[in-house]
């Protein structure tokens, strides 16, 4: 009786939610049937969208926060009856021909920048992945720094400098390496949010960088090195994972929802715990929503696991999408208290049943298809998955493939089945190797893009050891060249 009871309230508080966005649409700033008469391109049609989206959320913030302290609502996975989820049939795309596929195919045009050298070399010493905002780019190196760009590619400042401890007489590669820096950047509403780590003294926080501040700092300067823990990087402490009302696993993901909504995700199945999907809360640290794991590994007797994958989390449109690892089901995160199925991605009888199967050593997967990567564009998804797991040990057994879906015309493009994995050396880890797209449009290479820019265009690096093996361009090793596709 009790449940139920809580039930009623939490459908009615919903209820009243929903109505209260509905009743006070015609208060929104954009006169919508003006704006719609306005709108002449695709980028225009995502920004009214986008700003519609934030006046609701606001509306919704507001809402939420006249609701009792402590309140949580019912979570809420169904389908949105007028946008079904697509069904991606990867099974069928295995039988499918495989057809020669050229860069001008998918994309009319695609612009490269060259990063300039960093004033202390960390560019050189070690690569990482670009992200994108309207005005920047930043680079987060292998071991925990970021650079901040501008868009011709020129050296800007330093958002965060890591620091690595270890023992100098011995081996670098053998041994423990303790890092005081980045990870996880992402940009959100064009600001760029980080988690700070110290593994020396176990501390975590969240920064948030506003680059329209346009305040360029000496970071050296900055740093207070007579602090006991002091934070190598810039930006505002948004949450500080130290502080028992907060204290989330230091694996735990933290995306913005708005300024009033936080996601913590936990997409990598983790035996000693069993953690939410999604938990959604309050920038106070109340849970408003929390989306349970249907998929729990439980009864497992075995001293060790597999990793296998870590599952997905990004942004498009601005608005947070998550896939659990082993699952096959892309939700967008539509707060307060929904995750709305987006894309089911079919693996059929190849496809991981339960993640018991997936954690579990014992059990075969060399005939099992993995999701390894997913990326969403304004026209595309690129996904590459593999036949067997990927770890060192498996190299000569594991084998990759990928397709492009096409979001406008509704149909899969192969671009290889099963092929062979790319390893740079013995013991390295393998790799979807770069084939089977041919650049018409550019002197270099095609390789497969990682991220977005905010306009949802893909993007993909070069590193000039890796052009050189292709392509006689006599590039230095440690050249860095970004690529934008333009859909």
């Amino acid at each position: 009786m009790k449940r139920n009871k809580t039930y009623i309230i939490n459908i009615l508080a919903i209820l009243i939610i929903c109505t209260s966005i509905s009743c006070h649409r015609n208060k929104l700033k954009t006169d919508e049937k003006k704006l719609t008469s306005q709108i002449k391109t695709e980028e225009e049609q995502r920004a009214y969208e986008q700003q519609l989206r934030l006046e609701k959320e606001q509306q919704l913030a507001d809402s939420l926060a006249k609701l009792p302290k402590a309140f949580r609502l019912e979570e809420d996975r169904s389908i949105d009856p007028t946008h079904p989820p697509v069904i991606i049939d990867i099974e069928a795309s295995r039988e499918m021909p495989i057809v020669p596929v050229k860069v001008s195919d998918l994309f009319k045009n695609v612009q490269f920048t060259r990063l300039q050298q960093d004033p202390d070399s960390l560019l050189t010493k070690t690569s990482g992945r670009v992200v994108s905002s309207n005005n920047h780019l930043y680079l987060r190196t292998r071991w925990g720094s970021i650079i901040q760009y501008d868009k011709d590619g020129n050296f800007t400042q330093y958002i965060c400098k890591s620091k690595l401890h270890y023992d100098p007489n011995k081996p670098f590669d053998r041994q423990i390496i303790r890092i005081e820096g980045a990870s996880m950047p992402y940009l959100f509403n064009n600001k760029l949010y980080y988690k700070y780590e110290n593994q020396i003294n176990r501390k975590s926080y969240f920064l948030c960088f506003d680059e329209n501040k346009g305040i360029s700092i000496d970071l050296k300067n900055s740093i207070q090195e007579e602090k006991a823990n002091p934070i190598r990087g810039k930006g505002d402490i948004i949450l500080d994972f130290n502080t028992s009302s907060k204290k989330p696993h230091y694996s735990t993901n933290v995306f913005f929802i708005n300024k009033n909504i936080i996601a913590y995700t936990s997409t990598r199945k983790v035996l000693s715990r069993q953690d939410n999907i999604v938990n959604l809360k309050n920038s106070k640290g109340d849970t408003i929503c929390a989306f349970p794991d249907h998929d729990k590994i439980t009864n497992y007797t075995g001293s060790t696991y597999r990793g296998v994958e870590d599952g997905t989390s990004y942004y498009f449109n601005g608005i947070l999408h998550v896939r659990q690892a082993f699952n096959d089901t892309i939700y967008q995160v539509i707060p307060p208290n929904r995750l709305v199925p987006k894309y089911i991605i079919n693996f059929g009888a190849k496809g991981l049943q339960s993640s018991l199967e997936a954690v579990n050593p014992h059990f075969d997967l060399s005939q099992k298809l993995i999701m390894q990567d997913i990326l969403e564009t304004n026209r595309y998804l690129f996904i590459t998955y593999s036949q067997n797991y990927t770890c060192p040990n498996n190299s000569d057994k594991v084998k990759f493939s990928r397709v492009i879906f096409d979001k406008k015309n509704k149909k899969l493009i192969p671009i290889y089945t099963d092929e062979k994995a790319y390893i740079s050396g013995k013991g390295a880890w393998p790799f979807a190797p770069q084939v089977n797209i041919k650049n018409d449009i550019g002197d270099i290479p095609f390789f497969w893009p990682y991220s977005t820019t905010p306009q949802g265009n893909p993007i993909t690096e070069y590193n000039g050891d890796d052009i050189n093996k292709i392509k006689q361009c006599n590039w230095n090793k440690n050249e860095k060249v970004i690529a934008i596709f333009y859909e």
